[in-house]
């Protein structure tokens, strides 16, 4: 089937949900972000599945050296295969580290598959709790410098379940100290999202000084690269990296853009839906 197919199947769930009534716009792109994630990381399984599981299945992917990957994940999440394959392929000469939680573990390791003896695991999280529960821990771990101190690497890019990389990172990515989504309500803030590259080394530093916690992790290390003046690019350079709500053809990565769907026609789901094969 073509691209084009998968898209008009997106556009028309999106379709059935607008569809309903919603009580705000905040419920609204809740359910567009939660009901139509299935169809997204289903549509790329299906396209892309297979070559990154061969790539997976034969690649070294290193285990030392000062870059990686980190995934924060502590419930068993059907994405989470996908999105080491998709780190793995895109991500080359980034060691891949999963910090879980001793209820997921085994499945961590079970998705790691054949790849188990090079992804660092770490069972930083003591059970499941409620969704909220998870999100507020989440949260609030990555605002403390203690949780930084668990990886040995300087260049981290942290991605979460319902992000994908789309072409391989950029070596200017490495140039900067934070770079994140930039929020179409504060596009000259550092920004934030689930998907940011962040030197180690800064974040011990941000998160050792007396700034307040706050509800969102990214909004706080927006603020706090900004106060203290760490590089991070501008809404031109911004382009090449990262996104969310929206989806440009040049970035290399994206944040559940599907949350904006309404604002995207056919040919611009299709195009988040294509990923550059090497």
């Amino acid at each position: 089937m073509s691209i084009k197919y998968d898209a008009v199947l997106i556009h028309t769930a999106f379709e059935q949900i607008a569809k309903r009534k919603f009580k705000d716009e905040p419920e609204f792109l809740h359910s567009c972000r939660m009901e139509l994630e299935p169809y997204i990381f289903g549509t790329l399984n299906h396209r892309y599945g297979a070559e990154f599981q061969r790539y997976w299945d034969n690649s070294v992917i290193p285990n030392n050296g000062n870059k990686t990957v980190v995934i924060v994940e502590r419930r068993l999440h059907p994405n989470l295969r996908f999105c080491l394959q998709n780190a793995a392929y895109y991500a080359r000469g980034w060691a891949i580290t999963v910090v879980c939680s001793d209820v997921n573990e085994a499945y961590v390791k079970a998705c790691a598959g054949s790849q188990l003896s090079s992804v660092r695991i770490i069972p930083f999280f003591k059970g499941l709790g409620t969704p909220e529960e998870g999100k507020t821990e989440y949260n609030t771990v990555l605002q403390e410098w203690r949780f930084w101190e668990l990886f040995l690497e300087e260049h981290l890019l942290m991605m979460e379940t319902d992000t994908y990389l789309t072409k391989p990172l950029p070596a200017s990515l490495l140039e900067y100290d934070y770079v994140a989504s930039k929020w179409p309500w504060a596009p000259d803030a550092a920004g934030g999202g689930g998907l940011s590259y962040r030197k180690r080394s800064m974040m011990k530093h941000v998160c050792s000084q007396d700034f307040p916690i706050q509800k969102a992790q990214d909004c706080f290390i927006s603020e706090a690269v900004e106060k203290l003046h760490f590089k991070t690019p501008t809404i031109e350079e911004s382009t090449r990296f990262f996104g969310e709500f929206a989806f440009v053809p040049t970035m290399c990565g994206t944040h559940q853009w599907w949350t904006g769907i309404r604002s995207h026609d056919l040919d611009s789901i299709a195009g988040a839906l294509t990923l550059s094969l090497v």
